[in-house]
């Protein structure tokens, strides 16, 4: 189960502005883990007959542009941001990859939220 958690977007300088609430952007302060929800990520068998026993994969969402964006460099009109959503979702399933190199879904359920 990959998992991509929702967010909003921003598409100016000040809704940019706004979304990164003025903490900055980046993971620098985020857990090392996550606790896996009460959902299609659960472990329970009671809350999750079909997927509790899969392998899951929660990709947080730090780019304000719905896990699209493609840029390498930063967007000065919108306040610095790189708004490569997309891109970190690749970086995250080619480090599954070298991570867990056996790993060999035969199925996969993308889901996740929105803001």
């Amino acid at each position: 189960v990959v998992f991509l958690q929702g967010g909003g977007e921003c598409r100016s300088a000040t809704e940019c502005a706004v979304w990164d609430g003025g903490a900055g952007r980046g993971s620098a302060g985020w857990p090392k883990t996550k606790r896996l929800g009460e959902d299609e990520l659960s472990d329970d068998s009671s809350v999750n007959p079909h997927f509790h026993d899969w392998n899951k994969l929660f990709v947080p969402y730090c780019s304000a542009d719905m896990h699209s964006g493609t840029r390498l460099t930063p967007s000065h009109a919108l306040g610095g941001g790189y708004f490569a959503g997309h891109n970190l979702i690749n970086a995250t399933l080619a480090q599954l990859r070298r991570s867990l190199p056996a790993l060999a879904p035969s199925l996969v359920l993308l889901s996740g939220s929105s803001a």
